[in-house]
This record gives structure tokens, C-alpha cells and sequence, in this order.
């Protein structure tokens, strides 16, 4: 959790975990996480991987890193007082409960980073995509696509502000035969 903090920022992080699918995909497993392990009727434990999935999706490093301290917490407080899915394995006393708790909280790390890792590499070039398809390669500037989405969206706002808008238009004349003798760039 700090690396990742220490990696983000503390600005950052802050802001990946206050997004509203953040904090929900975080509820939804600090409640899935007792309701697993304060139970000692059947062996649920692995209830807690799809929640840690959602965490992934919606909170990235920093919220399985939070999740996983969410479930370590529960879990070892819930094992030790003797309740919970560990308990119905039999012949085995508490350190073997420990170790056992140790391991799925390992595989539990070993199973949400690489998901939260791909799903990071995917908005990363979801973002590249989206700026190639509206930014000209050449001159930098934005295509003919965003100036039609930031078109409509200030027309939107200047209709419900009733605020004016301007549009200017520029033609240049024979800029072809400038780029010919010039070269575009």
C-alpha cells in the first residue's frame, strides 16, 4: 500500500479511491468479507475473489492493496477468535488455521495485482487510442472529431447558460502550394 501510494502519489491515490465505483466496489467487499468469515456453517472463502475482481476494475493498485488489507484484517481478527470458514477444517489447530488464512491471503495477491495490472495497461492504451483518433499526427492539433465533441458540448452548456458561443473559420489560400515547396512540416 505505501510503495503504491509513495509510486501515485498521495493527491493521486486519494482521487483513485474516492471515485464512486471505487468506494462502492470497496463496500461491496467489506461486507462480503465478514459475511464469509464470521460464519462458520460453510467453507465460502472463495466469495471473497469476485469482490476483489469488482476492486480491481474499479480502484486499480490502490484498491486491491486496500481491499486485500480489509480482507487481512477481518479475517485474521474472525480466525482467531475461532469463527469462520477455517474452522470447519478438521483435526487442525490454530497455527494450521493461520498458515492456512496466510495462503489464501497470498493467493488472494497473487490473483487481484495482475488483474489490476492489465486493466491498467488497457486504460493506458484505451487513452493513446483515443488521442490518436483526434489528434493529427502531423501538426499536433485536434481532428475534425474533437472539434465536433467540444463543439457540442459548449453548445450544450452555452444553451443552458444561454451564454453566446463564437465559431471562427480560417482558410489560408494555396496552402497546398506552400506545404509542395515547404514541405508540411
Amino acid at each position: 500500500l505505501l510503495l503504491i501510494v509513495f509510486r501515485d502519489g498521495v493527491v493521486a491515490s486519494g482521487v483513485a479511491l474516492g471515485r464512486r465505483g471505487a468506494l462502492l466496489s470497496l463496500l461491496l467487499l467489506t461486507l462480503v468479507t465478514p459475511a464469509v468469515f464470521y460464519q462458520s456453517r460453510y467453507p465460502f472463502i472463495f466469495m471473497v475473489f469476485p469482490p476483489l475482481v469488482v476492486v480491481a476494475f474499479y480502484a486499480d493498485f490502490l484498491g486491491v492493496a486496500v481491499g486485500l488489507m480489509i480482507v487481512t484484517a477481518v479475517a485474521t481478527t474472525l480466525t482467531m477468535l475461532g469463527v469462520g470458514p477455517l474452522t470447519l477444517i478438521p483435526d487442525v489447530g490454530r497455527s494450521e488455521q493461520m498458515f492456512t488464512l496466510q495462503v489464501f491471503i497470498t493467493t488472494l495477491l497473487v490473483m487481484g495485482f495482475p488483474v489490476a495490472a492489465s486493466l491498467n495497461e488497457r486504460r493506458k492504451l484505451e487513452r493513446k487510442l483515443e488521442i490518436l483518433a483526434t489528434t493529427d499526427a502531423l501538426t499536433g492539433l485536434s481532428t475534425r472529431r474533437r472539434f465536433e465533441d467540444h463543439f457540442l458540448t459548449t453548445w450544450g452548456e452555452a444553451l443552458r447558460d444561454r451564454s453566446p458561443v463564437t465559431v471562427m473559420m480560417l482558410d489560408v489560400d494555396f496552402f497546398k502550394a506552400y506545404n509542395d515547396g515547404y514541405g508540411h512540416l
